[in-house]
């Protein structure tokens, strides 16, 4: 019989695939919120600054913000499905 290819455990990740601090700033974020529409607003204030102002870090992306990886890659995507 073969040996399944996963263990049960999860593989240890490098110190340097996640910034410091950041799994006790999700794990431990205990906020409760009254209303729905501040529940709205939070999250939509953390994708704002999670796109639009962190840099991306993507091997290719120089330090652009997601964002400006995606709109930069706009006119390529374009060009390859007008050459198709």
């Amino acid at each position: 019989m073969a040996r399944p290819l996963f263990s049960g455990t999860a593989p240890r990740r490098a110190p340097a695939a996640h910034p410091p601090g950041e799994f006790y700033r999700v794990a431990f974020r205990k906020k409760l919120y009254g209303s729905l529409e501040e529940l709205q607003a939070h999250l939509d204030a953390w994708l704002r600054e999670y796109n639009e102002a962190r840099p991306h870090q993507g091997r290719w992306c120089y330090g652009k913000t997601p964002m400006q990886a995606f709109l930069d890659s706009v006119p390529l995507a374009k060009e390859k499905l007008l050459a198709a």
